[in-house]
């Protein structure tokens, strides 16, 4: 009911939560993967953890 009574339709909400979700993806990716390049030669195994974590994730 709050949807329409802001002029919005559930296919719009949707469509917009996806549009805001395309523009989050590509900076979690790049933050992670920098991450995972700090922790390569001081934590090796929670690099491989969190590597293994981020591929289920994208799976």
């Amino acid at each position: 009911m709050a949807l329409r009574a802001r002029g919005q339709t559930p296919a719009a909400t949707t469509a917009r939560l996806e549009e805001l979700q395309s523009r989050i993806r590509p900076h979690f990716l790049f933050n992670t993967l920098n991450s995972a390049i700090a922790l390569v030669r001081e934590e090796p195994a929670k690099a491989e953890t969190m590597l293994e974590d981020l591929s289920e994730l994208f799976r």
